[in-house]
């Protein structure tokens, strides 16, 4: 393992573990203050933008990979893992409102403030 697959390999425990500690607040809160079903939905809204981001993790060291062996391509490799990324929220939204009827406002806001653990989870502005 190389020094930077190491760097991104802690980076990503570190922002899932983040994005836990966040989510856990959250569903604690909802579940105190407002019941059972605004719990669920911000389980649900900060599990995504945990999945989303160990995903994000894998396919962004995929694209650097592909970008150190076929330069020309690398752009594109990158902008793949974006839409790879897109994908998986908008799908992750889409399983929550329409097959599970999840509230949105709790769902959107815990996967808000979890997706937010990048920024959390940095120190001194880097990853």
């Amino acid at each position: 393992m190389t020094f930077a697959d190491d760097k991104l390999q802690k980076s990503a425990i570190r922002v899932i573990v983040v994005q836990a500690l966040t989510t856990t607040g959250m569903v604690a809160s909802a579940l105190v203050f407002y019941g059972l079903q605004p719990a669920l939905a911000a389980a649900f809204g900060g599990g995504l933008a945990m999945v989303v981001a160990f995903f994000s993790a894998r396919w962004v060291y995929d694209a650097g990979e592909t970008a150190q062996k076929q330069p020309y391509i690398g752009v594109g490799a990158f902008y793949l893992a974006a839409g790879k990324r897109l994908l998986l929220t908008l799908l992750g939204f889409a399983i929550g409102f329409g097959v599970f009827k999840l509230l949105p406002v709790p769902l959107l806001l815990a996967f808000g403030l979890s997706y937010l653990g990048y920024i959390f989870a940095s120190r001194r502005g880097r990853y």
